[in-house]
């Protein structure tokens, strides 16, 4: 398995929640096609990108929130080549314009049906022309563009077809990795994690952003221990990322939250015990033995594979705190072999196959996620 080259794909930076950003640029793409700016767009969007769009607010919008108005600036800014930072450079000039947009009704939304997780088809239109632009799969993967019903690029969904593939990815191999691997091709990168989520972090500490997850769990906190530093500081950049913060974050399998979740809690300890950037990067900082890694793995995905989600928005950092929470038992459990033994629900024979069994359940959930979704519309 070549890692360096996965992580290299993996740790991105992104302006703004992901899904988003993503409709943005896909608005973006569509627009940069046409010779003229578009009289109307039209968004087609799996339900997965409606649920974790639709109440998360926009980067650079005038604190506005929902897929029309991540479309129609993502149309007025331009810049494509930009993908996923597609929204740093939006003007005042450009917010005011979004909201004569939207008060227009210059873009409409519907639910693609039958579609993979992540589907955007943005569809716009001049008075002599039309673009359609989609993206499948990878929140940057363009799979197809046309105008005028002519096609312009049709590429074959490598990503879908290697999500298919079954890699050689276990414990022992990424333990293996992490303890004797080559990380050199990917030091800028995790640089750049350290540098960006960091700042986020900090920002959502310092300021009024969302419900201050973050700052509540300071609260009352003289001498915080490293465990409510982790959690406060994990959930701070989520509070600051889900309430329009302008600061970017390196993600992590295609989530914001996900890449401050695994980033920032060992940035802390990293910082905690005085490691140096490189030893960030490949020790175990704690010195623990696999043993302990193996079952802290296993103790904290049992505990936390019923949290489900419900779109991206404020509670996300809630969700953030309390799977760190999960994620600190889990440590401790491990420590004290307290672990949670085969047959305990999820708990398979070993982590590799703890983890099938949650990934399997997951992929059960997509009714649950229509109910979800159904749910959320209502409000």
């Amino acid at each position: 398995m070549d890692y360096i080259s996965l992580l290299q794909s993996e740790m991105r930076p992104a302006f703004g929640c992901t899904e988003p950003i993503a409709l943005a640029y896909a608005a973006t793409k569509a627009v940069s096609v046409l010779d003229e700016f578009p009289n109307h767009i039209h968004a087609r969007c799996s339900a997965n990108i409606i649920k974790n769009v639709k109440s998360v607010v926009i980067p650079n919008s005038g604190g506005r929130k929902g897929l029309t108005a991540a479309a129609t600036l993502g149309a007025i800014v331009g810049h494509p080549e930009r993908e996923l930072e597609v929204l740093e450079s939006a003007t005042d000039e450009d917010r005011k314009w979004l909201g004569t947009l939207l008060d227009a009704n210059f873009c409409t939304v519907s639910l693609a049906e039958g579609v993979d997780n992540l589907y955007i088809e943005i569809t716009a239109e001049t008075d002599e022309h039309t673009a359609v632009v989609r993206i499948e799969n990878d929140h940057t993967n363009v799979t197809y563009v046309s105008v005028d019903g002519e096609i312009v690029s049709e590429t074959v969904n490598e990503i879908k077809k290697a999500a298919k593939t079954e890699y050689a990815m276990t414990f022992d191999s990424i333990y293996e990795f992490a303890l004797t691997g080559d990380i050199s091709g990917i030091l800028p990168q995790i640089k750049q994690q350290v540098e960006y989520n960091t700042a986020i972090s900090k920002e959502g500490l310092s300021n009024d952003y969302g419900s201050n997850i973050g700052q509540l769990l300071l609260l009352d906190e003289e001498n915080p221990s490293l465990e409510t530093k982790c959690k406060a500081r994990a959930a701070a950049g989520s509070d600051a990322r889900m309430s329009g913060c302008p600061l970017p974050v390196v993600i992590c399998s295609g989530s914001g939250n996900q890449g401050l979740t695994v980033s920032v809690p060992i940035i802390t300890t990293a910082e905690e015990l005085g490691k140096s950037e490189d030893e960030l990067g490949i020790a175990f900082l704690k010195g623990d033995s696999k043993d302990i890694i193996e079952n802290t793995l296993v103790n904290g995905l049992a505990s936390l594979s019923g949290i489900v989600c419900d779109g991206a928005k404020p509670s996300c950092a809630g969700k953030i705190a309390i799977s760190l929470d999960g994620a600190f038992m889990g440590y401790k459990q491990a420590r004290l072999n307290k672990n949670y033994q085969k047959g305990d629900g999820l708990v398979a024979y070993s982590v590799d196959e703890t983890i099938r069994s949650i990934g399997a359940v997951a992929q059960g959930m997509k009714e649950t996620d229509v109910v979800i979704l159904n749910e959320m519309l209502k409000h």
